[in-house]
This record gives C-alpha cells, sequence and structure tokens, in this order.
C-alpha cells in the first residue's frame, strides 16, 4: 500500500468500516477500494481523496 495512502486508509476504518481493501493503479495514481464502499486516491493535484463510492 503506498505510504501517500495509509492516514486515509487508517481514518475511513477508524469510522468503524471494515471488510477488504483492493489496490489498482490508474494512469499512475493508485486508488484504494474498500468492499464497504469507500475508496481512497490521489487526485491529479496529488490531493488524498477518501469517500463513499460514487455510482
Amino acid at each position: 500500500m503506498p505510504a501517500s495512502l495509509r492516514a486515509a486508509i487508517a481514518e475511513v476504518e477508524s469510522k468503524g468500516f471494515t471488510g477488504h481493501w483492493t489496490l489498482t493503479w490508474l494512469e499512475g495514481r493508485a486508488i484504494a477500494e474498500l468492499d464497504a464502499g469507500w475508496e481512497v486516491f490521489q487526485d491529479r493535484s496529488g490531493e488524498i481523496i477518501a469517500r463513499p463510492f460514487e455510482d
């Protein structure tokens, strides 16, 4: 897991969301997806985003 995403992942887990994380790469950026419906990723500007999945 990239170090840049770890704090945001820990924050999601601290809210009580559990499950399995899947790490994928898109256009050179990591995307971590929790099967409980959350995603953590780094946007194009470098900001780390943690949010529920969007349809």
